[in-house]
Formats: C-alpha cells, sequence, structure tokens
C-alpha cells in the first residue's frame, strides 16, 4: 500500500542458520569473485532485492557483526559482498520479525541499541499470540490454514473442522503460536 513501486520480494529466517554466521552473512551480502578458493562471484539477498523488499526473520538471533552490516545497510544503503572490496549500492525496503523483546536483549548487549532505533522507526507491530485469541479469531486463522493452497497435502478434506475438533483447537495454549498450529493441521 505504499507509494513505493512493486519490486523483488526475498526473506530469509536468520534462526535456521543459527551457528552459521559466515554462510549467513554470505547469504544477505553476496560473495565477490574469487573471495575464497573455487568461488565464483554470487548476489546476496540484500542485491536480489534491490528496488524491493526483503524480509528479516527471526533478527534477534543475529550475531553482533551482522547487526552491524545490517546497520551499514540501513544507514548508508551500501554494503560490501563477503571477501569483496566494491561497495554496491541499493534501495531495500526492510521487514524485520521476531518473537523475542529486542529492548530487553540490547539492555542485556545482545543487542546493538543502534539497530534498534532504526529498526524501530518505522513503527512496531505487536500481533497476539494465538493463546491470547478470542475463538472467532482462532477459527478464522485455522480455517485460512487449511485453505492454504501452497500447502501439498490432503488438508482439502479437513477444510471443514467439526465442533469438537475447534473445541480442541480452542483449547490448546499454543506456545509455538501459528507455526504449532500449522504443523498441528
Amino acid at each position: 500500500m505504499s507509494d513505493r513501486p512493486k519490486g523483488p520480494f526475498q526473506s530469509i529466517n536468520i534462526g535456521e542458520m543459527r551457528g552459521e554466521e559466515g554462510k549467513l552473512l554470505a547469504r544477505l551480502f553476496g560473495v565477490a569473485k574469487g573471495a575464497y578458493t573455487g568461488v565464483t562471484e554470487s548476489n546476496g539477498l540484500f542485491k536480489q532485492a534491490d528496488k524491493g523488499t526483503l524480509f528479516l526473520d527471526e533478527i534477534a538471533n543475529l550475531d553482533k557483526d551482522g547487526q552491524a552490516r545490517i546497520l551499514k545497510v540501513i544507514e548508508t544503503g551500501c554494503f560490501t559482498p563477503s571477501g569483496g572490496k566494491t561497495q554496491i549500492k541499493v534501495d531495500v525496503r526492510l521487514i524485520f520479525a521476531t518473537n523475542k523483546n529486542l529492548k530487553k536483549l540490547w539492555g542485556e548487549e545482545r543487542f546493538m541499541e543502534d539497530l534498534y532505533y532504526r529498526i524501530t522507526r518505522g513503527g512496531i507491530i505487536e500481533l497476539t499470540p494465538l493463546r491470547k485469541r478470542n475463538k472467532e479469531d482462532l477459527q478464522l486463522i485455522t480455517e485460512f490454514l487449511l485453505s492454504d493452497p501452497s500447502k501439498n497435502t490432503e488438508r482439502d478434506a479437513f477444510s471443514q473442522l467439526t465442533e469438537e475438533a475447534l473445541e480442541w483447537i480452542f483449547e490448546q495454549p499454543w506456545h509455538g503460536n501459528v507455526r504449532e498450529l500449522d504443523g498441528v493441521l
């Protein structure tokens, strides 16, 4: 809904790459030709999302080096690929998500204060967890998940849940939130 022209959309779940910071940074920023033995040039997600949007899920799992590099892109619009010398300029809208309290992590010195303020400057959208939702919301979310055409499963057979099944769903704490509900369905 913004005035920004529609461009490419890229996304990455940083939490899935925990402990693989080198690979994560290469995936985000790319690798310069000849940076490592046998490596050819590769464009990272920032370059691929140029003139579009990059969604960074689980941003709280990013290490300090990665946080500093993202902060630089936010402040300058530029980054240097891994092993490279030349800066690349990009125009990328960044969207961040986390299930952790970034302000608390910043207070514990596990998240950069400057990055916290840069990524929250545009606003924070806080979604109510499933365990705090009313029954109507839970039913709508469940029906949406069951009707998702991207799921290659037998879900169509269950598009209409019984009252008993819905009651069971309403009683669950859903600590894993929508991902847990989706997995159960």
